[in-house]
């Protein structure tokens, strides 16, 4: 009998160990979501707003008319006085109205410019980007802003072809012509049918020796965390996610040549909600920088949950352990006996 109850015991125990360890699951794919939407958040509230298509506005800036402004400075010497202030009351009783129309005109007029304003496109992501000249990195994707590209002395100008994503969209390629020896920036600015703006960016480093423009990392690590996606030489942009409270994260990046110099920053003293890490990495010719970022994600609210979800079930655990304890006492005094 008293094998059966310890028996019990122990199997209730490590339903409840498995039952921890489910929660740590559990609340890390919560806390994933969060993340997810929360990102969703920060693009929404970085949209610019419209104005409101039922704004009105008071057009009735006409003063009013004086009565008397028609009166002679003695009423009784006027024997048409009283016809002369009819007239001038009706005349104001048939301005009134008319002003109302205009008033009524004029908030149509603005109502009407609004919601034209509200229909308009607000996409200014490109649909392709190609250029005439091998070895754009990384590949193109339309969220992606910043590219680069290492040519040597005899390009003097690079053909791009840039196709926006919406139709109605505008495109304005610079700074393509008259490639100087050195950095070099080409911006291709899209411009919705709305008014909203993007531009994306391609570094071009012209140099005699395209080897000393090397600039890309050879490693990345970052110590008990993995970046998403994972790493590779020509990815720039990466995620991080961490449900732990830390301000610090210890991060190894090798470059591709010895020569390259490598500068890590936003590593320190971070803070709950988004962090971002950059890693610039300048190559020998001094002149060749690229940037590889790493948006972390960091929240204290999980790990608060799951501290609190753990104090029940090992409080009942270490009740337990005690009642297998003094139980397995008790019959090893009954068997000696």
């Amino acid at each position: 009998m008293l094998r059966r109850i310890l028996r019990n015991i122990l199997i209730i125990i490590i339903i409840l160990s498995l039952h921890i360890c489910a929660t740590e699951v559990e609340v890390g794919n919560s806390t994933e979501g969060q993340t997810t939407e929360g990102n969703q958040d920060i693009v929404q509230n970085n949209t610019p707003q419209e104005g409101n298509g039922n704004t009105n506005v008071n057009s009735n800036t006409n003063p009013a008319t004086n009565p008397d402004t028609n009166q002679n400075s003695n009423p009784n010497n006027n024997p048409n006085n009283n016809q002369v202030q009819n007239n001038n009351s009706n005349n104001q009783n048939d301005a009134k109205p008319n002003t109302q129309k205009n008033g009524t005109s004029s908030n149509k007029s603005q109502n009407s410019t609004t919601n034209n304003t509200l229909n308009k496109s607000k996409i200014a992501d490109l649909k392709s980007l190609e250029i005439d000249i091998d070895g754009l990195s990384p590949e193109f994707n339309k969220n992606t802003t910043d590219y680069y590209l290492v040519v040597d002395l005899s390009v003097t100008q690079i053909e791009v072809k840039a196709t926006p994503a919406d139709s109605k969209a505008k495109v304005i390629i610079s700074g393509n012509k008259n490639i100087k020896e050195g950095e070099n920036i080409i911006t291709i600015k899209v411009t919705a049918e709305n008014g909203t703006t993007k531009k994306y960016n391609i570094h071009v480093t012209k140099i005699d020796d395209v080897e000393m423009a090397d600039a890309q990392l050879k490693s990345l690590e970052i110590e008990g965390y993995n970046v998403s996606p994972s790493f590779k030489p020509n990815i720039y942009n990466y995620s991080l996610n961490i449900n732990e409270n830390i301000d610090h994260l210890d991060i190894e990046a090798q470059s591709e040549k010895e020569e390259a110099k490598v500068k890590i920053s936003g590593n320190d003293n971070m803070q709950e909600g988004e962090n971002l890490i950059e890693i610039n990495v300048t190559a020998e010719d001094g002149i060749t920088v690229r940037t590889y970022k790493i948006n972390t994600y960091i929240s204290y609210k999980s790990v608060q949950i799951l501290e609190e979800s753990k104090v029940p079930a090992v409080i009942l655990i270490v009740i337990l352990s005690g009642c297998m304890v003094a139980l397995g006492a008790f019959v090893y005094i009954k068997n000696k006996k």
